[in-house]
């Protein structure tokens, strides 16, 4: 069964190379080995799910994955890596198997999701500014259980990273799979936003079969970090 599952960026930043004598995201890297730590110690199965990189130009594997095994307390007992720009019914049917390697009730499956949103929050940002980005994000990250309007983080960006307490949360909502699967493959890429076919890929493992809005599990966002220090969206995320 899955029983847990972390959320964390797909930054460079995370990796060890490229930490200098000053940590650049001190509060995200804590956070995100707090979260995956937190699902970790939950689960018998590891399962990383991440995206291609969008211009490979090494033979290493894709970015998402090199940060998973940064953080992971532990080696992942399976690696899950969809095509960033895949349409909506691959990244599901991904999930769907996903979600079948995971049906033995007795072993708790953690899934680690390693997804950047938009890319285009900021005049400095990788893909400059597009006012798009911030209702995009907040939909997504709705789809996840978190409510923006409730922790007043449609600030001016860029916005450094920040916990989200749960009186902010507000009442503990499920994670909506049909709210990520309607998220616009095309929009996404625009907005350069390439986290979209990884959560996708999420929605399809806790979707029900008849598509319905309930999750498999009815996992639940219990601890958030959000912030878009660069102007990318970065989430830490863990729920169960």
């Amino acid at each position: 069964m899955i029983a847990a599952l972390a959320v964390v960026p797909a930054t460079p930043l995370l990796l060890a190379e490229n930490v200098g004598r000053v940590d650049p995201v001190p509060e995200l890297r804590s956070a995100a080995r707090a979260a995956v730590g937190s699902v970790a110690a939950q689960a018998d199965r590891l399962v990383v799910i991440t995206a291609s990189d969008v211009d490979p130009r090494h033979s290493r594997p894709p970015l998402g994955a090199r940060v998973a095994r940064e953080l992971l307390p532990r080696e992942a007992d399976e690696v899950v890596v969809v095509p960033w720009d895949a349409p909506v019914d691959v990244c599901r049917g991904l999930g769907s198997e996903v979600a079948a390697a995971a049906l033995d009730p007795a072993a708790r499956t953690a899934l680690v999701v390693v997804a950047d949103g938009c890319a285009t929050r900021t005049e400095k940002a990788p893909g400059h500014l597009d006012p798009r980005a911030v209702q995009v994000d907040a939909d997504w990250l709705l789809a996840l259980g978190c409510d923006e309007s409730r922790g007043d983080l449609r600030a001016e960006s860029p916005a450094p990273m920040r916990a989200w307490t749960g009186e902010e949360l507000g009442p503990a909502t499920p994670i909506d799979p049909r709210a990520l699967l309607a998220l616009d493959p095309g929009l996404a890429g625009e907005l350069l936003f390439h986290g979209r076919a990884t959560l996708q890929v999420l929605a399809g493992a806790l979707a029900e079969d008849d598509g319905s809005a309930t999750a498999r599990g009815a996992l639940t966002a219990y601890e958030v970090m959000v912030g878009d220090p660069f102007g990318v969206r970065y989430v830490v995320l863990a729920a169960h």
